[in-house]
């Protein structure tokens, strides 16, 4: 049936702005799900190797001399207190990646990372207030320059050397360029692919904000410029996966009931900052290529919701199959029956199919092994700390299986609270296969015990 959204909380504008909704949306007939309580006895808490390795109470940046920073400073393109947080990280064997959206006014570079010593995180320093690094260049994270970037929100670096991002285009309120899609090759710093979203693919209060990757051939990493690959772009505030086929160039929204916000998710209270927040689906991480022929399980979760979902890709990629005159298709976006008390941000997923994720409520870092069940006993805590971990805003699992969280204190940035004298921004590590080790959500490996599929 129609029924016409209400007026939502916006996560891009941080200004306490409210964005109206007028559109009609298709809400088809979904599952009932029992409702579980958060229960820490089934569930194993540790904290692996994970470790605080950058902190700051301020982000700060590296310009290309000092002249630049001080010109920045003077002309409010940087300013250095409450204006910058940082929202999502990647990284490859040399490089941390950090997004800085443009919520207000004074981020210099929307897109910036860090060093890394390789890929053997023993070796990684713990840092104190680094300089963020613009990337690829400064010029390119220019304010009002629409051939570079605006406002990046999240990320995903693939294993075919490429760093995708999603640029809303938006400083605050203002909409200074068309959103976008971007992928650079990370062997040359080079933008080697570029969508900008049609008016069809977007509604009014569209806000795409995350991205996953999915190459037709994984092999060849797609061929020729086109890069042959579908991408699946979450649209946060129109609740709505875009789906991108690279080859044709061509785009289509796909939109189920699971990603809407969830009403009963609505009211936060993280650490005595309480607000009232409305995002549909923001978290997304695809699963590897091993359970199907042809296909992978996407997972997804909305902001303000006490559960995470999941689709085969494959029926995402049809374009006919995802009509509203169709609504067969629908039934396959899944949930298990287990409902956390407290919402998640970003999500991450490991080679061998655990998911990683931020316990809002908690201030914990949890997981879930994708081959069982979704229920309480398959879900393990993997650290709690009220001080560091408030408002985990992104889990990520790179390419060599490390694990990456960065908390962000996101309750006080949005109530406009930030205390600039306190840490407020960490990025912490593991690996991701240590980080679960005795828990849950632990994989043996070959030699180790049974492999997930045997008797």
């Amino acid at each position: 049936m129609n029924r016409k959204a209400v007026p939502f909380l916006a996560f891009s504008v941080l200004l306490l702005l409210l964005h109206s909704q007028s559109s009609v949306c298709n809400r088809r007939k979904g599952h009932q799900y029992e409702r579980y309580h958060w229960n820490t006895r089934n569930s194993s808490s540790r904290s692996g190797e994970f470790r605080e390795v950058f902190n700051w109470k301020q982000l700060d940046f590296e310009f290309p001399n000092e002249q630049m920073r001080r010109q920045a400073i003077q002309s409010g393109a940087f300013v250095e207190i409450n204006s910058s947080m940082p929202l999502s990280l990647e990284a490859d064997s040399t490089r941390l990646f950090v997004s800085a959206p443009r919520w207000r006014q004074g981020v210099p570079f929307t897109l910036t990372y860090l060093p890394l010593p390789g890929a053997d995180l023993k070796r990684v320093p713990t840092q104190s207030s680094p300089r963020l690094k613009p990337y690829p260049n400064a010029e390119a994270n220019r304010q009002g320059n629409c051939d570079g970037l605006t406002s990046v929100f999240r990320m995903s670096a693939d294993n075919c050397n490429r760093l995708w991002v999603v640029d809303t285009g938006r400083v605050g309120a203002q909409q200074l360029c068309p959103p976008q899609v971007i992928a650079f090759d990370l062997q040359t710093d080079a933008i080697v692919y570029r969508h900008r979203f049609s008016q069809e693919s977007l509604l009014c209060n569209s806000q795409p904000t995350n991205i996953a990757v999915e190459y037709k051939a994984e092999a060849q990493c797609g061929r020729g410029n086109n890069l042959d690959a579908f991408l699946y772009v979450t649209d946060t505030l129109a609740y709505a996966i875009i789906v991108i086929d690279t080859s044709s160039g061509r785009s289509w929204r796909v939109s189920d009931k699971s990603m809407f916000p969830n009403p009963e998710a609505g009211s936060f209270n993280v650490q005595g900052v309480k607000f009232d927040f409305m995002d549909g689906i923001l978290g997304l991480a695809i699963g590897p290529p091993r359970y199907y022929k042809n296909d992978r399980d996407l997972f997804y979760n909305p902001m303000t919701s006490f559960q995470h979902f999941w689709v085969r890709t494959s029926r995402l990629q049809n374009e006919n199959a995802t009509t509203p005159s169709n609504p067969q298709p629908f039934e396959t976006f899944q949930s298990g029956q287990w409902k956390r008390n407290s919402q998640s941000a970003g999500c991450g997923i490991s080679s061998s199919g655990v998911l990683f994720f931020g316990l809002v409520k908690q201030n914990a870092l949890a997981c879930w092994d994708t081959s069982k069940p979704y229920t309480t006993e398959n879900i393990a805590v993997l650290k709690k700390d009220d001080e560091k971990l408030q408002f985990l805003s992104t889990v990520v699992v790179d390419r060599m299986d490390r694990l990456w969280a960065l908390s962000t204190r996101f309750q006080r940035f949005f109530t406009n609270s930030l205390n600039p004298e306190d840490v407020n921004f960490r990025i912490f590590s593991a690996t991701a296969t240590e980080a679960v080790r005795n828990t849950a959500c632990y994989v043996p490996t070959l030699g180790e015990g049974p492999m997930r599929g045997s008797a």
